[in-house]
């Protein structure tokens, strides 16, 4: 059962408010490990049978992309239990509690057996934490600074969103994913999609630990977290 801690945990306060009704789902339809097919069609019949299929479907995988970028699920190639083909595969980070003798898991564990979810979990505890105590320690100096300050803040340049160079959602006889019915390069261009924004939020997240990494060296002289 979703409790309200997990409701309120960072993992599902990051996702946009448009792909919670995803995670939410994907939460209950997945097994008791948070792990299941990337299969944007079957998600889509699961959750959203009263759309069509194709717009529920590219809704999904819209979703999908979202909930990987906020940090609530990543992706990963493993072989498939009953067929033994590789395929891609859903790993939430943050799962329910359950009764896993009860529930077995069904899908292979990643290749990568860290406990990343507890590590993503306590990171984020973690900044929250600080940026809490910054916020108290500096209340009044921020008051005060901001009743003399007379110049307007520059204007900063937003940063250019992921998803514009990102691959085509669908092969090139639909780049914009839409067909009538199902498309076997549709769906692997789908996959490969998702990997490419998987690797660029790997990469932004280990930038930003060595940046972390270089500030911690040069304040205390060690470091004792590890990269994503």
């Amino acid at each position: 059962m979703i409790s309200l801690e997990d409701l309120q945990s960072p993992e599902f306060q990051a996702v946009p408010d448009e792909a919670k009704p995803t995670a939410l789902g994907l939460w209950t339809l997945l097994d008791v490990d948070g792990r299941g097919p990337l299969s944007e069609w079957w998600i889509a019949q699961e959750l959203y049978r009263d759309r069509p299929p194709l717009e529920a479907a590219d809704l999904v995988m819209g979703h999908l992309v979202m909930l990987i970028d906020a940090g609530f699920m990543v992706t990963f190639r493993a072989p498939d239990p009953e067929s033994g083909q590789m395929r891609e595969w859903i790993q939430l980070l943050r799962v329910l509690k359950a009764d896993k003798r009860r529930a077995p898991s069904l899908a292979p564990p990643p290749p990568d057996a860290r406990p990343w979810t507890s590590m993503a979990v306590e990171r984020e505890r973690a900044r929250a934490s600080a940026r809490e105590r910054v916020r108290f320690e500096d209340a009044a100096r921020a008051e005060a600074w901001a009743a003399v300050q007379v110049e307007r803040a520059p204007v900063e340049r937003p940063e250019r969103p992921v998803l514009l160079d990102a691959p085509p959602i669908g092969c090139p006889k639909h780049p914009d994913g839409l067909v009538n019915g199902p498309c076997g390069p549709c769906g692997t261009a789908r996959v490969q999609r998702i990997e490419w924004l998987t690797r660029r939020v790997y990469e932004d997240k280990l930038a930003d630990y060595y940046a972390q990494k270089q500030e911690q060296d040069e304040t205390e002289g060690v470091w004792v977290d590890e990269p994503f």
